[in-house]
């Protein structure tokens, strides 16, 4: 089945992302003009800024790929000792 063209990531919206070989749930919390999206993660990741990202969306309850992009900025987490 032929699908169409990937419509635009809407503020909201629950994504997968995977980075490297992670994977976690992402809501996006906002979208600039610069093509650049905010997203809350669902756990915490090890990565750093750079690193290549996967993002899927869930199309006929199959994750899709539907982009790619990198980390340009990101929130510290301490692990609790």
């Amino acid at each position: 089945a032929k699908q169409g063209k990937v419509s635009k990531m809407k503020k909201g919206e629950i994504l997968m992302v995977n980075i490297g070989s992670t994977a976690a749930g992402g809501r996006i919390l906002g979208i600039k003009d610069n093509d650049s999206a905010k997203v809350a993660l669902t756990n915490p990741v090890c990565t750093q800024e750079g690193d290549k990202v996967a993002l899927s969306r869930r199309i006929d309850k199959h994750w899709r790929l539907i982009g790619w992009g990198s980390i340009l900025k990101g929130t510290t987490v301490n692990p609790i000792s």
